[in-house]
């Protein structure tokens, strides 16, 4: 006690200071090395380690309050009967690891071969049939531009778009080039009678949309969509087959409409031959798209 400093002023009381709240040591350390270096809650510093026999990660959790014990986690002992650690991993895991990581780079390896041999392939010139269709097929978007009529810009773009795949894989394949050719032929002709003024449709025979020539094209959808199996199918991406499943089920829906509407109705009204273009063009493509995958499984020498 500290003497009051005058006449009527309060004498000091020193001396004395609150305890810290101290964590209690946990009621069960067994499997664990503690090193206790403060157990004062608010400067908490223990440290510890897995025992002998035990194994982990261990883990030291400061007390709740005054009072309260501290916690350990993390160790547990090791499993009888085992030797090193092959008790850390489930049987197999490594080995199917690898296995995944050697399959991984088998892909891989396929994958950059692909792209190095079609970015050699871009470098070559196109044949001579390559080029000439290309020159048609250019001029032909040209001037469908110029005119109102949809049918030549129509024609352009899906007989591009098989041209394109032809590039794609470099497969100069005779009857499919021809085939284009001849198109672009015929696609070139129209547009020179929309010029000359001549804008008539062309009649459902001349199309095709008879029920003869659904039926033909008919038989050359459902060869190409056989074709989709085996190496084919392997080798084509988890979209692009579930692409191609959508677009063999429209054109099988697309198929049995027609042949239900051309039996019904002949000649075939102007709507059904718009279904027509729709079919013809979705079996061109579907082949199309049959000989590139082809090209990828089975290249040419």
């Amino acid at each position: 006690a500290l003497e009051c400093e005058g006449n009527g002023m309060p004498y000091k009381l020193t001396g004395c200071s609150e305890i810290p709240e101290m964590c209690l040591p946990p009621d069960l350390a067994h499997g664990y090395t503690v090193l206790e270096h403060n157990i004062n809650r608010d400067d908490f510093n223990v440290t510890a380690s897995c025992s002998d026999g035990y194994v982990g990660i261990a883990v030291v959790h400061v007390c709740k309050g005054k009072g309260d014990r501290y916690q350990l986690t993390g160790c547990s002992p090791v499993p009888e009967n085992c030797s090193d650690t092959a008790w850390l991993t489930e049987a197999g895991a490594v080995s199917r690891y690898v296995l995944k990581l050697e399959s991984l780079a088998t892909d891989l390896e396929a994958h950059f071969a692909v792209i190095s041999k079609k970015a050699d392939l871009q470098s070559l010139p196109l044949s001579p049939a390559m080029q000439a269709a290309s020159k048609s097929l250019s001029t032909l978007q040209t001037v469908a531009r110029q005119v109102s009529d949809p049918r030549p810009r129509d024609a352009a773009r899906r007989l591009g778009a098989r041209l394109a795949k032809l590039r794609e894989s470099w497969d100069d394949s005779t009857d499919e080039l021809e085939s284009i050719q001849r198109e672009l032929d015929e696609a070139s002709s129209m547009l020179r009678r929309i010029l000359d003024g001549d804008t008539s449709a062309p009649s459902a025979s001349s199309s095709g949309c008879t029920a003869a020539g659904v039926a033909a094209a008919g038989e050359r959808f459902d060869v190409a969509a056989r074709g989709f199996e085996g190496k084919v199918l392997e080798q084509m991406l988890p979209p692009e087959a579930e692409n191609l499943h959508r677009i063999v089920h429209s054109l099988q829906v697309l198929k049995h409409s027609l042949q239900r509407q051309l039996f019904e109705s002949s000649p075939a009204p102007p709507e059904v031959e718009s279904d027509c273009s729709r079919f013809f063009s979705g079996v061109n493509q579907l082949e199309a798209d049959l000989s590139h995958y082809r090209s990828q499984v089975e290249p040419k020498a």
